[in-house]
């Protein structure tokens, strides 16, 4: 596999972990997501790190990301209001 490739596998593992969680926190659990931070601040600094034609590739997948994230967060800030009700 090559580092491009063993990057996008990362990364989709990323997307994984963070609809998994957006999936628990809809069904009203949360998971410990205390590794998501440092894993994917990791592989964003991998991804700096590769030529610019590999890098260049991620910008849609980081956007989707960030989609992703800001999705989670409002799942969850909505968990934690109806929590404190």
């Amino acid at each position: 596999m090559n580092d491009a490739s063993h990057l996008e596998s990362r990364f989709q593992a990323l997307l994984h972990v963070i609809d998994e969680a957006q999936a628990q926190a809809a069904a009203g659990r949360v998971m410990d997501l205390s590794a998501l931070k440092t894993d994917a601040e990791r592989l964003c600094a991998e991804i700096l790190k590769a030529p610019p034609e590999v890098a260049r590739n991620f910008q849609p997948l980081i956007g989707d990301m960030i989609s992703r994230l800001d999705s989670l967060e409002q799942t969850l800030n909505t968990l934690r209001t109806q929590g404190d009700s």
